[in-house]
């Protein structure tokens, strides 16, 4: 079996579809904005595979125009929550310097990563205490694969509820079990899998 792959600029070279031309790093810079301001969610956008299985387009200037025809207005109005979060952007960019980053990079490194580890060791002692498990720790070389923690012989990973979103977009898959957990008023509200429970 052939294992062949094809580049972004392949694909589009097919389908005649020219990137558009933008400077450097404002692909990065669109796609969080859009992120941020939710600008091409269906309610905004329009559901685009049903839209596309109406328009029943033949070709890519067939599409172009049934969309600009149908919903040019919706496009507009992802345009301006875009451009409205990129106004956002400059504002606080504008209030960015050397302090600020060093304020916000010795929290993540210093805060974030001592809380993180800890609620880590909370999670795996209890999820080894309540399956009866031996506990132990990843090696570097385990930690490295993503592995936190072993309960008996199943490598497992903690992770914040916010990774969801971050793996499906970086495409990312670890291939041990994942242990969710999100910080409550309370204490740590943990998702674990069925079979765990």
């Amino acid at each position: 079996m052939a294992l062949i792959k094809l580049s972004g600029k392949e694909i589009r070279a097919l389908f005649q579809a020219t990137p558009p031309d933008l400077p450097k790093y404002a692909s990065q810079l669109l796609n969080l904005a859009n992120q941020i301001a939710q600008a091409t969610r269906p309610k905004v956008v329009g559901r685009m595979h049903e839209m596309f299985e109406q328009a029943n387009p033949q070709t890519l200037d067939e599409w172009r125009s049934w969309y600009l025809k149908h919903h040019g207005k919706r496009l507009e109005e992802a345009v301006d929550r875009i451009e409205l979060q990129l106004q956002k952007f400059r504002k606080t960019l504008d209030e960015l310097g050397k302090e600020e980053i060093r304020e916000w990079l010795a929290d993540l490194v210093i805060v974030k990563t001592w809380m993180g580890l800890r609620v880590q060791r909370i999670i795996l002692k209890y999820l080894a205490t309540r399956r009866q498990l031996p506990l132990r720790k990843a090696t570097a070389e385990e930690e490295a694969k993503g592995i936190d923690g072993f309960i008996g012989e199943v490598p497992v990973s903690i992770k914040p509820v916010s990774y969801k979103a971050k793996s499906a977009l970086l495409q990312e898959d670890i291939g041990v079990t994942i242990i969710y957990y999100e910080k409550t008023p309370g204490g740590i509200q943990i998702e674990i899998p069925d079979d765990w429970l």
